[in-house]
């Protein structure tokens, strides 16, 4: 019927801003302000009844009702450097590193909500947030490159939400879970290191 026809219209412009200064030859400190935005998927605008919950995921089945787009605040800040490496066997080379800061601020964000263990829906859940630190190395020379990176992530539900989840330890006697701000987002690692190298055989 009707329900399988749907339009759904998003724009929206975003404001991007940023500042570097040099502190020294090897070091810059830098600052910046950024929005984003992304629109509902067609799976996510196809299950966001709650009154129709579906298999997650499943065939397009419906567009109403419509989900708002999800739009991002980023604040950052944090030091740039570099140094010289020279190496008698590898050639001489570049130490860069970087530590900053970061958080992500995001309005409407959405969530797939069980009603089951098999069904649920989308919805636009209101804010959460993902701030922490990033550290980064990089090691650069005529025939090795390695690098090192680290990240902490924070990741929270930024607003209160009631979510239905029966066979949770911490559900009450109506099978839901209240979600306050600050509560933890799940899915999201707290930390991640990544490690990398390459070598230059020959030229």
């Amino acid at each position: 019927g009707s329900n399988l026809s749907g339009q759904n219209r998003y724009s929206r412009f975003n404001p991007a801003a940023g500042a570097t200064y040099k502190l020294s030859p090897e070091a810059t400190v830098y600052f910046g302000y950024s929005e984003a935005n992304r629109i509902p998927t067609p799976g996510e605008i196809e299950c966001a009844s709650p009154t129709a919950p579906c298999l997650l995921p499943s065939s397009l089945s419906a567009d109403p009702p419509t989900l708002h787009q999800v739009v991002s605040h980023t604040w950052e800040a944090g030091f740039r450097g570099n140094l010289p490496v020279p190496s008698a066997m590898l050639g001489d080379g570049k130490l860069t590193w970087s530590a900053g800061w970061f958080r992500t601020d995001l309005d409407n964000d959405i969530y797939a909500v069980a009603t089951s263990l098999s069904a649920g829906y989308f919805q636009n859940i209101g804010g959460t947030r993902r701030q922490g630190l990033e550290l980064g190395l990089r090691s650069r020379t005529e025939r090795l490159n390695i690098f090192f990176n680290y990240s902490y992530v924070d990741a929270t539900f930024e607003s209160s939400l009631l979510l239905n989840s029966e066979q949770n330890a911490f559900a009450d006697a109506n099978g839901n879970i209240h979600i306050h701000p600050g509560d933890v987002l799940p899915g999201i690692p707290a930390h991640r290191i990544k490690v990398g190298a390459d070598y230059r055989i020959t030229d």
